[in-house]
């Protein structure tokens, strides 16, 4: 029993870290590009999602229309790494400003 416990606290601090890593140069830039060529028609090169900036939107507002715009009229198949450096690059396009 002592062991199962280790065992499971071990894999929830994995578990934990690979939610909380940071999007590397690479991947952040991938995002960049995808949105350039898949999301600027409809988006604008700002990033504006019906009326409002991706960065104001609630997370998981965000995540889920990141999601579906991904999978639906971009018609990609993220990964859930390219998902969250999608959603870093948005929040990025308004982080600066107002």
């Amino acid at each position: 029993m002592k062991y199962f416990i280790i065992i499971v606290i071990f894999f929830s601090g994995v578990i934990s870290a690979q939610q909380a890593r940071k999007n590397t140069p690479e991947e952040f830039k991938k995002a960049e590009l995808i949105f350039k060529q898949k999301c600027t028609r409809c988006h604008g090169s700002e990033g504006r999602a019906f009326g409002n900036n991706f960065a104001k939107m609630d997370k998981k507002e965000l995540r889920q229309l990141t999601e579906d715009m991904m999978f639906g009229p971009a018609r990609l198949k993220p990964t859930e790494t390219e998902i969250k450096a999608m959603i870093e690059y948005l929040i990025s396009l308004h982080s600066n400003k107002d």
